[in-house]
């Protein structure tokens, strides 16, 4: 099909001026997708399973064996003997909404041949990460993955355009949002994402402290160059907030046994070299609470870059839990 040929085939009532009509004209002329009798495309409304999976199919072009059956089992079968799709990526019904989960399982896998390799196996919240890492996805509005979300015809075709783009060797844009979200889901902490260095421990981590159970739950780390929005602790900045990290650390308590309040300094501390402890921002006291099993505190540390990058490269900056000191960084020296 000639360019001026997809452009009139592209010429949906529904699509001028939509945020997808770029791509809708491209998936048009590489002829993975076709717009309704009535003269729309219907670029708002859910795609299922089946209808991706040929759209993704007709896209990469995989070998497909025509047959008898329903109208998607060509392309499904073409998808699983790719390696692209796995049975167990769906487990509902295949003419059901996909997510957007079920789509980077299918995406991910069809950006990276070593992936489509039946012996290798990748966990959900990895695929997730690479995804946003090479700029498969982009977050939400709402300032999430919405990874349990519908996904609209508009979006699935922006979707495999991306891949497509992948395919061909290009570079996407990157929403380091999202990468931040999915490294947060990952491993607990967006350490990579903001510093460029991995944490030394994945999280939740839990610890039992004789009647008191504590998870930590993750660490994020705040540059307040970049994002202002999210100083939850304004006040600790001060006159040189340009200049300085702040360090949040997500924590639950499970007071059910000790059914009492307690000092957090007593079970939790943020120390550095020699164990000498941190002044940190936030509350004092975990309360416990009758209607509730756990309570949540979140403590920040207020670091000048400096500080931090010396942290990094020394390993000198811990949490200590009932004795014991649980570095942040690997030490680089």
């Amino acid at each position: 099909m000639s360019l001026s040929q997809a452009l009139a085939k592209s010429d949906f009532d529904d699509t001028h001026n939509h945020w997808a009509e770029a791509s809708i004209t491209k998936a048009v002329y590489h002829g993975y997708v076709e717009g309704y009798p009535n003269g729309n495309f219907q670029p708002e409304a859910a795609v299922s399973r089946a209808e991706f999976i040929k759209m993704l199919v007709a896209a990469i072009n995989p070998p497909i064996v025509l047959g008898t059956g329903e109208w998607y089992q060509p392309y499904l079968k073409a998808s699983v003997n790719s390696g692209v799709h796995q049975y167990a990526d769906f487990t509902q019904d295949i003419n059901g909404e996909i997510s957007r989960m079920e789509i980077i399982r299918l995406i991910v896998r069809a950006a990276n041949s070593e992936l489509q390799k039946s012996e290798i196996t990748v966990d959900d919240k990895a695929l997730v990460y690479s995804a946003a890492k090479k700029g498969l996805i982009q977050g939400l509005a709402e300032g999430h993955l919405g990874l349990n979300e519908s996904t609209s015809r508009a979006q699935a075709v922006s979707v495999v355009e991306r891949v497509l783009r992948l395919k061909d060797g290009g570079v996407l844009p990157v929403d380091k949002t999202a990468v931040e979200l999915a490294e947060l889901s990952m491993t607990g902490t967006n350490f990579m994402t903001v510093l460029g260095h991995p944490a030394f421990k994945e999280f939740p981590v839990e610890y039992w402290l004789g009647d008191v159970g504590l998870t930590v739950n993750q660490i994020t780390v705040v540059d307040a160059d970049e994002d202002d929005s999210k100083r939850s602790i304004s006040t600790a900045w001060g006159d040189e907030k340009a200049e300085r990290y702040m360090l949040l650390f997500q924590l639950s308590w499970d007071l059910c046994k000790s059914q009492q309040d307690i000092r957090i300094s007593d079970y939790f501390q943020i120390t550095e070299s020699q164990s000498n402890p941190i002044q940190t921002i936030g509350p004092e006291i975990a309360a416990y609470q009758e209607s509730s099993a756990t309570t949540t505190t979140e403590l920040g540390v207020s670091l000048t870059k400096k500080q931090l990058d010396e942290y990094i490269a020394n390993g000198g900056l811990s949490y200590t839990v009932a004795g014991s000191n649980i570095p942040l960084f690997y030490s680089q020296r």
